[in-house]
């Protein structure tokens, strides 16, 4: 709500006229010229003081001007300033009253007060700070007011004003939101120029020895460093430094970002903005170096209004498809008018076209649905029988289980886990219940010297749980003293998912690799157990890699591309020998190693141009599409019970007729030539 406005001296003529009537005797004077006669009057100028703020050196009061008969923003030195400084709080009047624009505050007046203080007078304008105004946004509240391109067009005005001021050789140098006022009809002021210099230059040159300079009151200039943190340029917190405008485009780039994004300044790396145009001028406008910024504020200006009217960027640097997609937003309606008349020229040809080919088509579709379906059925066939073995595996273990308590055979217990891991038998719950079983044993406390309580910590340090671990390596540690060493190291690491990050896990691996007794069964059932709980798959692609790593020391030019969504594998480069985790050797085909890669979903296996020989290397994989080209692979035996495969490339000549009898009666093999490098 406004306060009330003080009675103006019209109201005070009426008063007097009113008076007259009653009888009171006046001058003729008064009747011929009363505005003048009521300025004469006039004794004490501002009244009526109203806080506005405080800052720096001063303090801003609302006024009401007698003689103008209008409110007032006056500022003076706020209490406890001494008189040695007034000339530095002059030099914002004086530089304020260089600039005459629009967008910048006008200068009404300066003087002295009856306590000998210095003031000045300026615009007071009804309105919001921006920074009130984006706090608003912000909080999600009237968003209407203020959408996106009202809120550059702000910016376009404050670069109006910078670029008049800059003409000017007048630097602001604190420029931020809290310093640009929004007035109630939309008119945007630059506010504050306390902090601001003259540039200094060889048409200015003359002003160095005024009093403008900043150079001549000493220490009075409050601070030395000039700038608000977030919006400062880099160059600033050198008060030695020369000031440029490249300091004003700095912040301007800062500005440019909170108006864009409605997220703070110091955010810009964090989150950048998403539009491409808008990124790319708040990366020139906010460069470290002041050479890499724009060279002047119109030249920022031009590329904010050329974004808002639809075209690119000079600092974006827009290719041809980034052009395209900007003429057809400037050109939306004749671009679909053209576009639906072409798709009807493309339709007709099309269905022409469907037509002729209509019979050959049907037949390729139904022989296409019929491969799918036979896929498909597959696939469900393979997942039944996985199901019915992990069932038949997990109820053998709970039988065990209820075997073992009377005979506390806990070895049984960790065989099994590690039979069912293997194999990939194994569940979390299965896991639970096995530390479960061993709990239950160790309620009866055994002795100190009894295996279960290395045996306890051997499971807890396989599932990561190593402050849990090392209570139970204090009863006795038995021959796990080096595990139990690496507990002090990674038990910090450990994040809220109950497991380490992936690099903390393959660095703990590593360790595992270089102890003297062979620790590589006990990574590969970490592993699985870390796929298991972790449960995402581009993780465990890098820790696969790196335990292949582990396995292939001469396979320094790694190549491991993983696609998830769609579950294909392209793996290569010399010095890969074995897809097996180190130390694995075939035992005869009763019970042989796994593929680390079993561990990754996949349809598709690309080996071209790897030093895989033996085939046997993909046992435990369900593949539809194997790449063999440029391998030494010889024998196709190992792939010939891969009932999933349904093609396989080679080079031409690889293979024999006789040798290609082999694969699987589904599998189509197609013979291309490698690419050339």
């Amino acid at each position: 709500m406004m306060p009330s406005l003080p009675p103006s001296n019209f109201s005070r003529l009426y008063e007097e006229a009113q008076a007259s009537r009653s009888g009171d005797v006046r001058d003729p004077a008064e009747d011929l010229s009363p505005l003048y006669h009521a300025l004469s009057q006039s004794e004490v100028r501002y009244g009526t003081e109203e806080p506005i703020g405080v800052g720096g050196m001063k303090e801003v009061v609302r006024v009401y001007d007698e003689r103008t008969e209008r409110h007032v923003a006056l500022a003076r030195p706020k209490q406890g300033v001494p008189p040695e400084q007034y000339d530095a709080f002059l030099r914002e009047a004086h530089i304020t009253a260089r600039l005459e624009h629009p967008n910048i505050i006008n200068l009404f007046d300066m003087g002295i007060d009856d306590r000998q203080r210095p003031f000045f007078t300026m615009e007071f304008k009804r309105g919001l700070s921006l920074r009130k105004i984006l706090s608003t946004l912000k909080e999600g509240n009237e968003e209407v007011e203020y959408p996106y391109e009202r809120r550059l067009s702000v910016f376009l005005r404050v670069c109006e004003a910078m670029a008049y001021a800059h003409s000017r050789h007048v630097l602001h140098l604190d420029l931020k939101p809290e310093n640009i006022q929004i007035g109630t009809f939309g008119e945007v002021q630059v506010c504050d120029w306390g902090m601001g210099e003259i540039e200094q230059g060889e048409s200015e040159a003359h002003l160095s020895e005024t009093l403008l300079d900043p150079d001549l009151y000493g220490g009075q200039t409050d601070p030395p460093v000039k700038g608000t943190p977030g919006y400062m340029a880099p160059e600033q917190g050198d008060p030695k430094a020369p000031k440029a405008v490249q300091n004003d485009i700095f912040s301007l780039g800062c500005l440019l970002y909170e108006l864009s994004t409605l997220n703070s300044s110091a955010q810009r790396d964090a989150k950048p903005p998403t539009s491409p145009a808008v990124a790319a001028i708040v990366s020139k406008a906010c460069a470290a170096d002041p050479a890499e910024r724009y060279a002047s504020v119109e030249t920022i200006r031009e590329d904010v209004n050329r974004h808002l009217m639809g075209f690119s960027s000079g600092a974006e640097q827009a290719g041809f498809y980034r052009e395209v997609g900007l003429f057809y937003r400037r050109n939306k309606l004749p671009c679909v008018i053209s576009l639906c008349s072409a798709l009807l020229v493309v339709a007709t040809a099309v269905w022409f076209n469907q037509k002729l080919r209509g019979s050959h088509q049907l037949t390729t579709e139904a022989l296409a649905r019929t491969e799918t379906a036979l896929d498909e059925t597959d696939q469900a066939r393979r997942r039944a029988e996985e199901a019915l073995v992990r069932h038949r595996q997990e109820r053998d273990f709970a039988v065990a289980l209820v075997e073992s308590r009377g005979e506390r055979s806990i070895e049984n217990v960790l065989f099994l886990i590690d039979s069912l891991m293997m194999k990939e038998g194994i569940s979390l719950p299965v896991v639970e219940n096995a530390i479960l079983e061993i709990d239950k044993a160790l309620a009866d406390n055994p002795p100190p010297k009894d295996q279960l309580w290395p045996m306890k910590a051997y499971v807890l340090f396989m599932t990561q749980r190593f402050e849990q671990a090392e209570r139970f390596y204090a009863v006795r540690e038995g021959d796990q003293g080096p595990l139990r060493a690496l507990i002090p190291e990674f038990a910090p690491l450990i994040g809220e998912n109950d497991l380490l990050s992936p690099g903390d896990f393959i660095r703990l691996m590593e360790r595992l690799s270089t102890m003297s007794k062979s620790r590589h069964p006990l990574m590969e059932k970490m592993v699985i157990y870390d796929t298991l709980k972790r449960n995402s798959p581009a993780d465990t692609a890098v820790i696969v890699e790196a335990l292949l790593k582990l396995s292939n020391p001469d396979w320094t030019a790694s190549l491991m591309e993983y696609q998830p969504e769609t579950a294909r594998l392209r793996i290569s480069g010399p010095g890969l020998h074995s897809l097996y985790r180190g130390g694995a050797r075939r035992r005869g085909q009763a019970d042989p190693p796994r593929s680390l890669l079993r561990l990754l979903k996949l349809n598709s296996l690309d080996l071209s141009g790897s030093e895989i020989s033996d085939l046997w290397n993909l046992d435990g994989l369900h593949l539809h599409r194997l790449d063999i080209r440029q391998t030494p692979v010889t024998d196709l035996e190992p792939i010939a019970g891969m009932t999933s495969l349904r093609e396989l490339i080679i080079t031409p000549g690889q293979f024999s007729p006789e040798q290609l009898e082999l694969l699987p009666g589904a599998a189509v093999v197609r013979e291309i030539e490698p690419p050339q490098e």
